[in-house]
């Protein structure tokens, strides 16, 4: 009977529930240490089997039921008669141990039918499933509501449903969903995660629900092996700046940046970033200074941000939409002393006491300043943009970004393959994160960067932007 429910066919159909086994040392090891020691082993289940579920789910509020009929779970039979049932309310902050006695307790009373009245765990043949199987049933129910019940002593979900059933050499755990079974694999993960957790009570069941182990060491060699991003070859020592700089030596003619029918290669994005990054230190700029880049997608707002860095600067995003308040906290937040806007832009700032620097009607002095590399002596460390939260569940938060972690995401990576010959399409704001990708993983790797116009598009106007450019990369 070892892995298959009683009065189900052998075999491995996908449809059919999927088979755990928890040996009786390990009951006998908990029973030992104390964990499970005056109290029911049906509740050592019930009372793990939940805090997996919680774990997996972020769910609090779950309704538990026991049927009389032992179907299995996935069985032709949804409509299974209730012995029993009760609420169950998991708090993560809450011990097992004490979570533990907060279920045994409602099974003692809610589920004493089904419990052979013994305190006595460590002889398990006198729980009552030593021949009829225990079929329960967890459901999620938001606080306050009731279970729904189609018929008077039924109750139709699409719960987890689990079999205990003792066997000769432990307890044999079979878990489906009441109404259509997801993927295997998800079942195999939670009974994988469920046995993690019921091994780990023998010297941590003192500890908080949230912090108990639920990875199996199956599983965690997967994320550190398969799924990690082991850092690869990239250049530790060096900026942003002098990424592309390298760049551009290698391919100075190829295309860097494409808007519209304007079209911008290295070395003259290059010059044109060093020609207003000397205008800024003219302007008073300085390493570690935090300047306020507030433009649309556009090839004046690429030169902007090039340029900052190259001065030793960090750059801070402000999107054109964003509320007014929300321009002011930043700006204050981040004691920027230079904004770098548009004159169709720069209403929004009629309060701001910095410099305000404006490329479109400054572009004559921008032009004649010098055109070379500046060699500001600074390092890898130095921040290069500070980025925002929504400020959804609060005040906004910036997150300072140093100039290693971008040249870190997008060279020697082993997630994504790029080279010269592809075309990325800068679709976000210069606010939102995924710019950083769309914007330094083309210019410093030698790719094309197509700035798609300003503004929200539609489904069918972003397809024909990557259709028309060819792009190869984007970022959704």
């Amino acid at each position: 009977m070892h892995g298959q429910y009683p009065g189900q066919p052998n075999g491995h159909d996908p449809t059919q529930p999927v088979f755990h086994h928890v040996p009786a040392s390990l009951i006998t090891s908990l029973d030992e240490s104390g964990t499970i020691r005056n109290v029911n082993l049906l509740s050592v289940l019930l009372a793990s089997m939940l805090a997996t579920v919680y774990r997996y789910t972020g769910e609090e509020n779950f309704y538990v039921s026991i049927d009389e009929d032992g179907d299995p779970p996935g069985g032709k039979n949804n409509g299974d008669a209730i012995a029993a049932s009760n609420a169950f309310v998991v708090d993560g902050n809450t011990s097992f141990d004490n979570f533990l006695r907060l279920v045994d307790a409602a099974c003692s009373s809610s589920f004493s039918s089904l419990t052979s009245g013994t305190r006595n765990s460590s002889k398990i043949g006198q729980i009552d499933f030593s021949h009829n199987p225990a079929v329960v049933r967890i459901d999620h129910v938001l606080p306050g509501s009731k279970p729904v019940r189609l018929n008077e002593g039924t109750c139709d979900s699409a719960g987890l449903r689990i079999v205990f059933q003792l066997l000769a050499d432990g307890i044999g755990i079979w878990l489906g969903f009441s109404v259509g079974l997801p993927r295997r694999e998800m079942l195999e993960q939670y009974l994988e995660s469920f046995s993690v957790l019921l091994e780990s009570l023998e010297s941590k069941s003192h500890f908080q629900i949230s912090q108990l182990p639920i990875v199996s060491p199956r599983v965690l060699r997967k994320i550190v092996g398969e799924f990690s991003c082991a850092p690869g070859d990239y250049p530790r020592d060096k900026t942003i700046h002098e990424m592309f700089e390298a760049q551009v030596l290698r391919s100075p003619d190829s295309i860097a940046l494409v808007s519209g029918e304007f079209r911008v290669s290295y070395g003259d994005l290059n010059v044109r970033a060093n020609q207003a990054a000397h205008f800024l230190v003219a302007q008073g700029v300085r390493q570690g200074t935090s300047v306020a880049v507030c433009l649309d997608r556009s090839v004046e707002a690429i030169i902007g941000i090039l340029a900052i860095l190259k001065c030793g600067a960090a750059y801070v995003p402000l999107d054109t939409s964003y509320p007014q308040d929300r321009l002011e906290f930043i700006l204050a937040d981040t004691a920027a002393q230079f904004l770098i806007s548009s004159h169709m832009i720069a209403g929004k700032f009629s309060e701001y006491s910095g410099r305000i620097v404006l490329l479109d009607s400054l572009q004559a002095e921008i032009d004649s300043a010098h055109s070379g590399n500046l060699n500001t002596p600074f390092g890898p460390e130095e921040i290069a943009y500070v980025m925002y939260t929504s400020g959804s569940t609060g005040d906004p938060k910036g997150a300072r970004i140093v100039h290693r972690g971008v040249v870190r995401l997008v060279t020697g990576a082993n997630y994504v393959e790029i080279n010269s010959a592809d075309v990325f399409l800068q679709f976000a704001s210069l606010s939102f994160d995924a710019s950083t990708f769309e914007i330094w993983a083309p210019l410093l790797n030698g790719a094309c960067l197509e700035i798609f116009p300003p503004g929200l598009p539609s489904l069918d106007e972003l397809a024909e932007k990557v259709s028309s450019a060819n792009v190869s990369v984007l970022w959704l």
